[in-house]
């Protein structure tokens, strides 16, 4: 019999005080538990318990094995639950939450060839959603400068940095902006989620300027088309307008002064085993890194 199954022997007599209910537990006879451990005291050449007609009590040696014991119990259990989650065809519904599309969509173009027994749900968000209210598997696409719950692990995917831009037609019939400083002349239209910075924009070497935006709106792409229209400024990551800046129908303007890139993230919960679904998404960006 192996030194496992007497420590887990051990350990149970010792929960459950009793040779009988250890017994029960682990679905053998009270005669077959006391063997165990008297087998493993001999291997020892120690006394673990204090047996008597009343109780059972550790010796002072027992006391320190028995922690030691659980210790490696829970050890090699979880190092086997590992295998156990690794070796599981994933499968189930992956609820992934993305800020933009080109984070997501080449990963889950090659999620769904490789692992068609996954159905995937994915909103598109503008914001961290509350991991402990919302059934949440990935948050893809957060800013390094945007908070994270406590019970969350975050892993790098890109970088992003914000631009601010305008139409060519806006800028030819305004003033021109050659610093921060000229944006007090400016129509700005922001997005009402920046509670904090709503009145100021923020540039290289801790400069701030306030501004006084003419509109507000809830959503990203939104603002995109708002200054595609000719309405004014925004100030969105790059990958916003990406597309737009490379055929002309923006401008991006002070790039000079512009703040250094960030970071962005992928998040998710930590657990100490992830669900094969979860694990194998991860992976994905791991390879694609």
């Amino acid at each position: 019999m192996g030194i496992y199954t007497k420590m887990k022997t051990f350990v149970a007599v010792i929960q459950e005080n009793s040779f009988n209910q250890a017994a029960i537990k682990l679905g053998t006879s009270a005669a077959e538990i006391s063997r165990r451990v008297s087998s493993l005291e001999a291997e020892l050449k120690a006394k673990l318990i204090n047996r008597t007609t009343r109780k059972l009590t550790l010796t002072s040696l027992g006391e320190a094995y028995f922690e030691d014991c659980k210790k490696v119990i829970n050890d090699i259990d979880a190092a086997n639950q590992r295998i156990l989650f690794q070796q599981q065809e994933p499968s189930g519904v992956l609820v992934v939450h993305y800020i933009s599309s080109d984070d997501v969509l080449p990963i889950v173009s090659e999620f769904t060839r490789q692992y068609p027994k996954v159905v995937l749900k994915l909103y598109k968000v503008e914001s961290m959603p509350d991991f402990e209210k919302k059934e949440i598997d990935v948050m893809v696409g957060l800013s390094e400068d945007a908070p994270i719950p406590e019970n969350c692990v975050r892993k790098k995917i890109s970088k992003t940095r914000y631009v601010l831009c305008a139409s060519p037609d806006y800028l030819a019939q305004a003033k021109a902006i050659k610093k921060p400083k000229d944006l007090s002349h400016h129509l700005y239209i922001t997005h009402l989620g920046r509670v904090a910075l709503e009145h100021m924009l923020p540039f290289k070497n801790d400069l701030t300027i306030h501004v006084t935006p003419s509109i507000y709106m809830n959503d990203s792409e939104e603002l995109v088309k708002a200054a595609l229209a000719h309405l004014g400024l925004i100030w969105v990551h790059d990958y916003r307008v990406r597309e737009q800046l490379k055929n002309n129908e923006l401008v991006e303007v002070l790039a000079d002064y512009a703040l250094p890139p960030l970071n962005r993230y992928l998040v998710y919960r930590y657990e100490q085993h992830l669900e094969s679904k979860i694990r194998v998404f991860l992976d994905l960006y791991n390879d694609h890194g």
